[in-house]
């Protein structure tokens, strides 16, 4: 359950989408895996078990934790800078320099 709900913190955190995209970016970088406890080796949940553990957890056992971890983060002077996630690619153009 801890692992799990790291996951929603960091969906949270970084405005992810969808649980599809979580669990992409959760296997896709070395820091998320690490704040959630994964082993390098280990692949995220599947998107269905973060729904199922949210629908378990409900909304307003979500936020109130999510409250508490603020007051106690504003209490250690932290500051968390919610973001966004990007995907890119470069693609190399035919266009003449």
């Amino acid at each position: 359950p801890l692992m799990l709900f790291k996951c929603l913190l960091l969906r949270n955190w970084f405005q992810i989408n969808s649980d599809v995209d979580l669990e992409s970016l959760i296997n896709d970088r070395f820091s998320f895996k690490k704040f959630v406890g994964l082993p390098v080796g280990q692949s995220a949940p599947d998107s269905s078990t973060f729904s199922r553990f949210r629908k378990r957890l409900t909304m307003k056992k979500y936020n109130k934790v999510l409250s508490d971890i603020s007051d106690q983060l504003s209490g250690k002077n932290l500051i968390i800078n919610m973001g966004n996630t990007l995907d890119m690619k470069v693609i190399k153009s035919n266009r003449p320099s």
